[in-house]
């Protein structure tokens, strides 16, 4: 009689996992984010790339997700949203 669905929280752990798993890292020098579809082609990415994957995972599921990239001082200082 229970929900078949898994919590929330497990769904998220989940999916990072396969992201983790599944998308190499990779130090990405030039600015700008990759496209999600480029990631999962290319199977690389650097955080910011990964993290926009998510990003787009989440809310492909319904889920609220907001991308938050802080860069070093010796870059930009702050966080910018988007």
């Amino acid at each position: 009689m229970g929900d078949a669905r898994p919590r929330t929280i497990d769904f998220l752990v989940s999916l990072n996992q396969h992201v983790w798993k599944d998308i190499g890292y990779l130090i990405r020098l030039e600015a700008g984010v990759q496209e999600p579809e480029e990631t999962l082609t290319k199977k690389t990415g650097s955080c910011r790339d990964s993290s926009w994957l998510l990003c787009q995972l989440f809310r492909s599921f319904g889920l609220a997700a907001r991308f938050c990239q802080w860069l070093s001082d010796s870059i930009a200082s702050g966080c910018e949203i988007t």
